[in-house]
């Protein structure tokens, strides 16, 4: 057996040797890990979720603005400013833009 043969089998048999100690490692890490985390939410948390999920539930829809212009539509007393109008046709294409 030449040197160049031992020094290569010397070289496997490390990387062998430091692959195996990494493996280990990280499963002894990755046990220890999973042994101590643990996530818990105060009181304040939990209402928090709940009030956010109460918010979401919520409707957009004002029920009380909706039946009042109705109201005046249907008794032609609903009057639009076209410049009004204008104005939120720009600036919503401008929110759009930016």
């Amino acid at each position: 057996m030449r040197i160049e043969d031992k020094i290569s089998l010397s070289l496997k048999k490390t990387e062998q040797s430091e692959q195996a100690k990494a493996k280990k490692s990280e499963s002894s890490a990755a046990k220890k890990s999973a042994e101590t985390d643990s996530v818990s939410l105060s009181s304040g948390a939990k209402e928090a979720v709940a009030v956010s999920k109460k918010l979401k539930a919520a409707s957009d829809i004002r029920i009380d603005l909706v039946n009042e212009i109705r109201g005046k539509i249907e008794n032609g007393t609903y009057e639009v400013s076209g410049k009004q109008v204008a104005e939120k046709v720009v600036n919503a294409a401008i929110d759009d833009i930016f």
